[in-house]
């Protein structure tokens, strides 16, 4: 079940929404005041995980830290995360998630009620399996955080060894001109260059849409002045020379999509995972 405390101000009256509750889930948008009252005894509710989120975690209620096992995020996407992975190993059948949005830091909301709401449209689509990376659009990778959607492939932290792997070989270069192939969300182009000051690179893609989406990160990185990005198959590409080539194209069998996690086959593009009947075709 999934309770929204929408409308507190103070943490107490969300401790009344969990009587007679067990293995709960307590999402917190923010920080517990300390005159904040905290009555979790064994006839009112039972096994509780509290996540917080936001700025000043060290200074939550010494009060709550003593009753119920408490972790700390910087930010929503890392404690929702965290929050369905503990769901998803407890098989207990009478779980219980509490929104608890007082505080929160979601700047698009300037009332709680409309939190919640956004909250809870959050939590029926991550039960679905949606990605994380799609419900809050973005995802960070090597030292940048990168806009994603239904269009890209969300970026992998093992991709990030191509990305070291450029940087070592490069180490001693002063100009570069480097051609991604498959460029995506360009994490890994748009990465290298950010490291780079006096690098440029070239981006191709046969999606225009995860085009669309590496031009709105090259801004973003503010390296869109050193990139450019052309809608085409490698085969029909003849522009220009360069000294180096990156690409980290689709490898999965197409015989093998069908055994992918839910949260990948159902949301990320099949495009950019299809590898063909072998793999690498």
């Amino acid at each position: 079940s999934i309770i929204n405390d929408s409308k507190s101000t103070s943490y107490s009256s969300s401790i009344e929404m969990l009587k007679r509750k067990n293995n709960i889930y307590w999402l917190m948008g923010g920080i517990p005041k300390t005159g904040d009252k905290f009555n979790l005894s064994k006839n009112y509710c039972r096994n509780v995980q509290g996540y917080i989120f936001g700025v000043n975690q060290k200074k939550f209620s010494l009060d709550l830290k003593k009753k119920i096992k408490i972790k700390k995020f910087f930010n929503l996407s890392r404690a929702l995360n965290e929050l369905f992975k503990d769901i998803k190993k407890d098989n207990s059948s009478n779980k219980t998630i509490l929104f608890s949005p007082a505080a929160a830091s979601f700047d698009n909301f300037k009332n709680f009620e409309d939190r919640g709401k956004y909250f809870n449209k959050l939590i029926k689509e991550r039960a679905s399996y949606k990605p994380i990376a799609h419900l809050i659009n973005k995802k960070f990778f090597w030292n940048n955080e990168f806009f994603v959607n239904k269009n890209t492939l969300i970026p992998r932290p093992d991709t990030e060894v191509i990305v070291e792997q450029v940087l070592k070989l490069t180490k001693h270069k002063n100009m570069m001109n480097i051609l991604d192939i498959g460029v995506g969300s360009g994490c890994i182009l748009l990465s290298i260059l950010k490291e780079r000051k006096n690098f440029y690179g070239t981006g191709i893609d046969i999606s225009k849409n995860a085009l669309d989406i590496c031009k709105i990160n090259a801004k973003r990185l503010k390296v869109d002045g050193r990139t450019k990005f052309y809608k085409t198959d490698i085969d029909k590409f003849v522009e220009g020379n360069y000294d180096l080539i990156i690409s980290n194209p689709p490898y999965i069998k197409s015989c093998e999509l069908k055994y992918l996690e839910s949260d990948v086959i159902k949301f990320e593009p099949k495009l950019a995972l299809n590898g063909g009947v072998d793999g690498l075709s």
